[in-house]
């Protein structure tokens, strides 16, 4: 797991309006504020992989998240590169 730290609210993040959450309401930011946790992943770092679901959704608030699957021959192919204002994960 990551490890933990203190972004900023959703509604005062300079992120926000690259993301998904860019069409929400001041209330609705708010409540996802309340309900966030802050997580720090080091470079290289499985957040989750195919076999094993995210247990919610994944905002990148800084640094880049590369998704890919591994080929039978154990090559990389890149799915997508996520970087600030991306959402990951259900």
């Amino acid at each position: 797991m990551g490890h933990s730290f203190l972004t900023p609210s959703c509604g005062s993040c300079r992120i926000c309006d690259l993301s998904l959450f860019s069409g929400l309401d001041e209330k609705s930011l708010n409540e996802l504020s309340k309900n966030k946790s802050d997580n720090i992943y080091k470079k290289g770092q499985i957040i989750f992989n195919e076999s094993n679901h995210p247990s919610g959704v994944y905002a990148i608030y800084n640094g880049k998240v590369k998704i890919y699957k591994q080929g039978n021959s154990g090559k990389e192919q890149i799915l997508q590169l996520a970087g600030p204002g991306g959402v990951l994960g259900y």
